[in-house]
């Protein structure tokens, strides 16, 4: 608990700094996309640049995850978080690691993995129960194995494919290219305005 405490007051002193990060990352692909329109043969710099943003994105899910733990640390824990539990702060961080994580997330193919791993399940307790089963059956257990296999995993795969679906489009809304641009930029405002000792940052401004 002491040691969870202590993890949870490091990210919260280090609130400017992930919110920072994250809305770089967030961002990241219109540097990407820069250094691609001005990439030269031999110029080892810009190699250099897009090697590490390459480095930032594999660690985008890693980062969102942090996100909401410093999130979740600032609205628990008020005793850690005297300060950087303004709305704003909240709401982009919780925005920022929401699509950090979608877009890996929207990816995977969730229906189909927990489809089998369902049907997996039904076949080992259906074999769980094949010495009460197999002396009533007509015909060849091994029958009734697959077709429960089969079966279960078909009727879960189509039940998900829909949460699936609206996955991937809320991916393809909030991981837009404008949504992103939008969320970096307010973002990057928001976390240098904290690291320059405004408490609210740009609500500080609004608010006056």
């Amino acid at each position: 608990m002491i040691q969870m405490t202590i993890i949870q007051d490091t990210l919260v002193q280090l609130t400017p700094s992930i919110l920072g990060l994250a809305s770089f990352v967030v961002g990241i692909w219109l540097l990407d996309a820069f250094l691609r329109r001005t990439d030269e043969p031999g110029v080892d710099v810009e190699s250099c640049l897009r090697g590490g943003i390459k480095i930032l994105q594999f660690f985008g899910m890693a980062i969102g995850v942090v996100c909401f733990v410093t999130l979740f640390s600032l609205v628990t824990v008020p005793l850690l978080s005297p300060l950087y539990r303004d709305i704003l702060t909240l709401v982009l961080l919780g925005l920022l690691g929401f699509v950090l994580l979608i877009a890996p997330i929207a990816k995977v193919p969730w229906a189909a993995l927990i489809a089998l791993f369902v049907a997996i399940i039904a076949s080992f307790i259906l074999v769980l129960l094949s010495p009460l089963i197999i002396p009533i059956l007509p015909f060849n257990f091994t029958y009734i194995l697959i077709a429960v296999f089969l079966i279960t995993g078909i009727l879960v795969f189509i039940s998900l494919k829909w949460f699936e679906s609206l996955i991937k489009a809320f991916a393809m809304i909030l991981a837009s290219r404008p949504i992103t641009f939008i969320l970096s930029i307010i973002g990057i405002i928001q976390a240098v305005l904290l690291f320059l000792q405004y408490p609210e940052g740009i609500l500080s401004f609004l608010l006056i």
